[in-house]
C-alpha cells in the first residue's frame, strides 16, 4: 500500500472517530434536545393556532358591499389569514415559531412548515395582495401573476396572497426611522417639516380632532421626528406616516431599508409608495407584509435576548446588533401607549357584547378619561369615544400588550409584543395576523347596521372572531407547563 493511501485512510478514521465522539458529547446531545424542544413546541403551538382560526367564525361573516333588502349578506368566499406566533422562554430567549394560513383553499388552516433556526416558511409560495383576484374566482385558480410574487421557495405545497397590512405597515417605517436614528442621520428631537412637490401630497391631511379653523395644511406641517412618530404609532395618524416616509425618502434609504429587510430574510416586507418623494400612494404602490416576517420584526425591537434566527448569509441575527438598546426602548413606549385596542386585546370595548375580550391587557392610561374609565382618542379629523369602561378589564388584566393595529375596508390586522405582568407567571410572546377581513365585513348579527358597525359609535370594526383568537393563542402559551 502505497504511503499516501494509508495517510488517507488513518485521516478517514480519525475524522469518522471525532464525528462519533461529536455526535456523542454532552454539548451536541443538549443541543440536539433543545432542537427537538423546539419543534415539537412549535407543532403545539401550530396545530393550537389552527384549531383557533378555525373556531373564529370567519366563515360566517357578512359583507357590508353586498346589502339586500337593507341586510348585508354572507361573504362569497373565506377571507385571507396569517397568524403567526413567536414564543420566547421567561429570560427572553426564542423557544419556538409558528404560522397559520386560512383562505378559501385551506379552510382547516394551513400549518406552514417552519424552519426554527431561520424562521422561514420553506414550502409556501407568498405572493402580494391582489383584490381584483380575491373578488374573482377565475383569477384565484389562475394564481399569482409573476410581478406579484414575493418569496418562490424550490417546493411549493401552499400559495398564499398576503393580506394588505393597512396600518401595520407602520412598524416597517418606524424601523426605517430608527436605523437612521441610529446612524446619527436623524435625531428624535430634530424637527421635520413636510413638503408637498411635483403636484404631489400625502393623501391625508394632517389630523384636527379638535376642530382648528382654519384646519392644519400639508406644505410647512411642523414636528419633531419623535412627536410624528408618536403620532403614527399611538392614533395611527396617516399624514406623520408621509411625513416621517418622507424622511426616509430624503435620507436616500429608502430602497436600503428594504434591501435590509431581504439581508435578513424578511422577504414580505415590502414598503415602496407610489409617490416616495411626498410618502404617499400606500395601498397604491406596493406595502406587503406576511405575518411571521412581521412577528420577526418585533423581535428585533423587543428585548430578546441571544440568537433569533439565521440570515440568508448564515448570520446570527440579535436584538442588540439590529438596533440600540435606547432605540429599542422608544419603539417599545410607543408601542405600549397604543389608543386602538380593539382586535386580539379588544379592551376598548371592554365587556361589550359586541366584542370577545381576547389577550389579556392592561389598558394604556394616557387614553382613558378618568371620570368615565372610556377610552378616548381620535383617527384624523374624528373624535372616539369608545364608550366602555376599560377598568373592569384593566383591573383583570395579566400582561402587557405593545402593539399595533391596522384597518381599511379590505383588511385588518394587529401585531405586537406580550408579556405577563408580575404574578402573572412567565410567559412572554410576539403574536401577527394579517387578514382580509376589513371594516367591509362584519358578523352576522351585524347584518342590519347601517351603513356598518364600525361608522358610528361604539366604532364596533372588528368581528369577534379575533378576540377569540387572541384568547386562543394567550392560552396556548400559558399551557407550556414552564409558563
Amino acid at each position: 500500500m502505497h504511503l499516501r493511501n494509508r495517510l488517507v485512510k488513518a485521516a478517514i478514521a480519525v475524522t469518522s472517530l471525532a464525528t462519533i465522539l461529536i455526535a456523542t458529547s454532552p454539548a451536541v446531545t443538549q443541543a440536539s434536545q433543545v432542537h427537538d424542544r423546539e419543534v415539537t413546541e412549535a407543532a403545539r403551538l401550530s396545530a393550537g393556532m389552527a384549531q383557533a382560526v378555525r373556531s373564529a367564525g370567519f366563515g360566517d361573516l357578512v359583507d357590508y358591499n353586498n346589502v339586500v333588502g337593507g341586510l348585508a349578506q354572507p361573504i362569497s368566499a373565506l377571507p385571507n389569514v396569517d397568524l403567526a406566533v413567536i414564543e420566547l422562554n421567561r429570560e427572553g430567549e426564542v423557544i419556538a415559531a409558528a404560522d397559520v394560513l386560512y383562505d378559501r383553499d385551506s379552510p382547516q388552516g394551513y400549518q406552514v412548515k417552519v424552519n426554527q433556526r431561520t424562521m422561514q416558511a420553506t414550502n409556501v409560495q407568498f405572493s402580494r395582495w391582489n383584490s381584483s383576484r380575491y373578488n374573482d374566482q377565475t383569477q384565484w385558480a389562475a394564481g399569482p401573476a409573476t410581478s406579484e410574487i414575493l418569496v418562490q421557495p424550490a417546493h411549493v405545497d401552499k400559495s398564499y396572497m398576503v393580506s394588505y397590512p393597512a396600518s401595520v405597515l407602520k412598524l416597517m417605517v418606524g424601523l426605517g426611522i430608527m436605523r437612521l436614528v441610529d446612524q446619527h442621520r436623524l435625531s428624535l428631537g430634530s424637527t421635520a417639516v413636510y413638503h408637498e412637490r411635483n403636484g404631489h401630497s400625502c393623501q391625508y391631511g394632517p389630523s384636527n380632532p379638535t376642530g382648528l379653523d382654519p384646519a392644519p395644511v400639508a406644505e410647512g406641517a411642523t414636528d419633531t421626528i419623535a412627536g410624528w412618530f408618536d403620532k403614527m404609532i399611538t392614533v395611527s395618524d396617516n399624514f406623520a406616516t408621509c411625513a416621517l416616509l418622507q424622511q426616509i425618502y430624503d435620507a436616500g434609504a429608502l430602497q436600503s431599508t428594504n434591501s435590509y429587510f431581504k439581508s435578513l430574510g424578511l422577504n414580505t416586507l415590502v414598503m415602496q409608495p407610489l409617490y416616495p418623494e411626498v410618502g404617499a400612494g400606500w395601498s397604491l404602490g406596493h406595502f406587503s407584509m406576511g405575518s411571521l416576517d412581521t412577528a420577526k420584526l418585533l423581535l428585533l425591537i423587543s428585548d430578546a435576548k441571544g440568537e433569533l434566527w439565521r440570515a440568508p448569509n448564515r448570520s446570527a441575527v440579535t436584538a442588540a446588533s439590529q438596533l440600540s438598546r435606547k432605540s429599542r426602548a422608544f419603539f417599545q413606549s410607543e408601542l405600549a401607549q397604543q389608543s386602538f385596542n380593539e382586535v386580539l386585546n379588544p379592551v376598548n370595548l371592554c365587556d361589550s357584547s359586541d366584542a370577545f375580550q381576547g389577550i389579556p391587557s392592561t389598558v394604556p392610561q394616557r387614553w382613558v378619561d378618568p371620570a368615565t374609565g372610556h377610552v378616548v382618542t381620535y383617527d384624523g379629523d374624528l373624535p372616539i369615544d369608545f364608550g366602555y369602561d376599560t377598568r373592569p378589564c384593566n383591573d383583570r388584566a395579566e400582561v402587557t400588550f405593545q402593539h399595533k393595529t391596522g384597518l381599511v375596508s379590505f383588511a385588518g390586522s394587529d401585531a405586537g409584543i406580550v408579556r405577563a405582568i408580575p404574578g402573572q407567571g412567565g410567559r412572554r410572546y410576539i403574536v401577527a395576523i394579517q387578514s382580509s377581513i376589513g371594516y367591509r365585513y362584519g358578523d352576522p348579527d351585524w347584518s342590519a347596521s347601517d351603513p356598518n358597525a364600525c361608522e358610528g359609535a361604539p366604532y364596533v370594526c372588528y368581528p369577534r372572531g379575533f378576540g377569540r383568537i387572541g384568547k386562543a393563542v394567550d392560552d396556548l402559551i400559558k399551557a407550556r407547563p414552564e409558563n
